[in-house]
C-alpha cells in the first residue's frame, strides 16, 4: 500500500488483528434498543435493574405481544371468509405472528440468563486476550467478519424498508397496521389513512424490526458463533503446540484445553433450554416461509416486501449453513486432538491428563449436540416443510 494512502482509508482497509472490537461494535448497534440490560466498555457490565433501565423491556415486550395480537385477530377474522384466500397470505400473517412469539420468549429467557451469559462473553474476551499477549492470534477469520458485516447490512436496511413500506402500502403484511388499526379493504388499499398516520406507524414497524433483527444479532452472532471462534482458536494453539505438549515443561500449555471446558460449560449453561429449540425452530421456520413466499407468491408482493424475504431467505440460509456447521467444528476438532495426543510419547501426567478430557459438545437442548451433520438435517427439515406448505 503506498505511503500516500490517508491514514484514516489504511486504518479501514487493515484487516482487523483481533474479534473484540468487531464484537463491540456489533453488540453496540444490535442492542441500541437497550433490550439487554448490559454495557460495552473493555467488558460487559451488567447495568443497575432500576425501574428506568426497565422501560426498554417493558416496551420490546409490548411490541411484540401487540403484533401477536394483530396477527391473531386477522386469522380470527379471516379463517372462514367466503371465497377463502389463498394459502399463502394465512401462511404470511401466522408466520409473523409466531415469530414475534419467539422474540418475546427470547427477550425474557435472554434477560433470565443475562448474569451466564455476560460471565461467557468475558470469559471469551478473556481468553483471546490471553492468546494476543502470547503471540498466538494475528488476525480474526474470514467467516467471521463477513457474517459481522452482513448482520450490519441486515439491521441497517430491513427495518427501513418495512418502515417505508408503511408509507406505500400500509394493509401489507408483515405490517401491523395491516391487521390491526386500518380499515383494511384488502393488502393493497391504503386503510384510508393520511401521511402522519402512515408516518407514525412507519416509526413504530422500524423500531419493531430493529427489536427483532437485533435480538437474532446478538443471540447467534455474538452469543453463539463469538465462543465457538474463541474456542477454535484455542484448539488451534494446541495443535500447533502438540509436538511440545508430551513434554513435563508444557503442561501450562494443555491447561488451555480446561479453559476451552469452561467455555463449553458456560455456553451450554447460557444456552439452556428453551434458548436453543427456540432459535433452531425459529430459523429453519424462518427459511421455510420465507422460500414458500418467494416461490408461490413472488408476483404478488410489494417489491419491498420481495426483498425483505430475500434477506430473510439469504441471512437463514447462510445461518443453516454456514453458521450451524461452525458451531459443529469445536467438536470434530477437540475429538481429533485429543485422539492425536493418545499417540505423543509424554509423561504419565500427560496421559492421565488427556484421560479426563472430554470432546467440547454444544447442545442442542434435545440431549443431542452441534455435529457435522446438522446443517444437512436442518436442511432437509426446512425443505420438507416447504414441499408440505406448496402442496396444502
Amino acid at each position: 500500500m503506498s505511503d500516500k494512502t490517508p491514514v484514516k482509508l489504511r486504518a479501514l482497509l487493515k484487516w482487523p488483528t483481533s474479534n473484540i472490537p468487531l464484537v463491540f461494535k456489533v453488540f453496540r448497534l444490535c442492542n441500541c434498543t437497550q433490550i439487554f440490560s448490559c454495557n460495552v466498555t473493555y467488558k460487559f457490565v451488567l447495568s443497575k435493574r432500576t425501574w428506568i433501565a426497565l422501560i426498554p423491556l417493558v416496551l420490546a415486550l409490548l411490541t411484540t405481544l401487540v403484533h401477536i395480537s394483530g396477527s391473531l385477530n386477522w386469522l380470527q377474522t379471516n379463517w372462514s371468509v367466503k371465497p377463502p384466500l389463498e394459502n399463502w397470505r394465512f401462511v404470511l400473517v401466522g408466520y409473523i405472528g409466531l415469530l414475534y412469539g419467539i422474540i418475546a420468549v427470547a427477550i425474557l429467557h435472554a434477560n433470565r440468563v443475562i448474569k451466564d451469559g455476560v460471565k461467557m462473553l468475558n470469559s471469551c474476551l478473556e481468553s483471546e486476550l490471553k492468546l494476543i499477549r502470547e503471540g498466538n492470534v494475528s488476525r480474526s477469520n474470514l467467516y467471521f467478519v463477513v457474517i459481522g458485516g452482513i448482520l450490519t447490512l441486515t439491521f441497517l436496511t430491513t427495518p427501513l424498508l418495512v418502515g417505508l413500506m408503511n408509507l406505500v402500502q400500509p394493509c401489507m403484511p408483515p405490517l401491523l397496521s395491516s391487521v390491526m388499526i386500518l380499515d383494511c379493504k384488502d393488502w393493497e388499499h391504503d386503510g384510508d389513512s393520511g401521511f402522519w398516520m402512515r408516518l407514525a406507524l412507519g416509526i413504530a414497524e422500524f423500531y419493531a424490526w430493529m427489536l427483532t433483527i437485533g435480538m437474532i444479532g446478538i443471540s447467534v452472532y455474538i452469543t453463539l458463533l463469538f465462543p465457538v471462534e474463541i474456542k477454535l482458536l484455542l484448539l488451534e494453539v494446541l495443535v500447533k503446540k502438540k509436538p511440545q505438549l508430551g513434554s513435563r515443561l508444557n503442561r501450562r500449555e494443555l491447561s488451555l484445553y480446561r479453559i476451552l471446558q469452561l467455555l463449553s460449560t458456560y455456553q451450554n449453561n447460557a444456552w439452556c433450554q428453551p434458548s436453543m429449540q427456540l432459535c433452531i425452530g425459529g430459523i429453519v421456520v424462518c427459511e421455510t416461509v420465507s422460500l414458500y413466499i418467494l416461490v408461490t407468491s413472488y408476483h404478488r408482493i410489494p417489491l419491498s416486501v420481495l426483498f425483505v424475504f430475500i434477506i430473510c431467505a439469504l441471512d437463514c440460509g447462510i445461518v443453516i449453513q454456514v453458521i450451524f456447521n461452525i458451531l459443529s467444528y469445536p467438536y470434530t476438532k477437540s475429538c481429533d486432538f485429543i485422539d492425536s495426543m493418545k499417540s505423543v510419547d509424554g509423561t504419565k501426567w500427560v496421559k492421565y491428563f488427556m484421560r479426563s478430557c472430554q470432546p467440547s459438545k454444544l447442545s442442542m437442548g434435545d440431549g443431542g449436540f452441534f455435529d457435522r451433520l446438522t446443517s444437512f438435517v436442518l436442511w432437509q427439515l426446512s425443505i420438507n416443510n416447504l414441499i408440505t406448505l406448496v402442496l396444502m
